[in-house]
């Protein structure tokens, strides 16, 4: 009897973390929900584990409802842009400009939480004052991300190959007026421009 008691216990006790879980994840949502336009530092870090080779990048990142653009300082100075459907990549260095499908194509911070967390087992491994960490971990990769109070201020993503990449965001600024023609490309000349998407040139 005190051991079917005991298993009882447990198993509310596992309901109510899975219940507050799920609480948590509609109010992070919600409060995403609620932001209209974004703006931050963004941090970038990528670790390959077959060349043993990491990189970090730094710039800034915008978006709204519908566009983002990312702005990468030197050295790398590339510009990404997700327009709707569309996502544009140019790179100064090679004069080259790549549109491409959006697809699944995951980069706002809400989207990649929503993205796995259905087909992900979610654990709290960490929470000291605003701070909680959550891992989420699939067969393929574990993502941890890193919550003020609601607010996802970073977001790694581990594949099952060890490669890494993380996105930080720190100095943010939600809800104000993004800068005018943020969203918009003006192409050099001579840019070659390759169209992959479909229906593409």
């Amino acid at each position: 009897m005190k051991k079917i008691l005991f298993a009882f216990v447990i198993l509310l006790g596992s309901c109510a973390a899975f219940a507050d879980m799920e609480q948590l994840y509609e109010d992070i949502m919600a409060y995403y929900q609620g932001i209209t336009t974004f703006q931050a530092e963004l941090l970038q870090e990528n670790y390959w584990q077959e060349i043993n080779i990491s990189k970090t990048s730094r710039g800034m990142i915008y978006y709204n409802r519908d566009s983002l653009h990312i702005a990468y300082l030197k050295p790398d100075e590339q510009q990404l842009f997700v327009l709707q459907n569309d996502i544009l990549i140019y790179e100064p260095a090679t004069a080259q400009a790549i549109w491409m499908d959006k697809g699944d194509f995951k980069i706002k911070p809400e989207e990649i939480l929503s993205f796995y967390w259905e087909s992900s087992e979610i654990e709290i491994i960490s929470q000291s004052g605003n701070e909680t960490i959550l891992l989420l971990t699939n067969p393929a990769e574990s993502i941890e991300i890193v919550l003020d109070k609601l607010f996802i201020r970073s977001v790694q993503i581990t594949d099952g190959e060890g490669n890494i990449v993380k996105y930080s965001f720190q100095a943010e600024h939600i809800n104000l007026q993004l800068p005018s023609g943020i969203f918009t490309l003006q192409l050099p000349p001579k840019t070659n421009v390759i169209d992959n998407r479909n229906g593409g040139n």
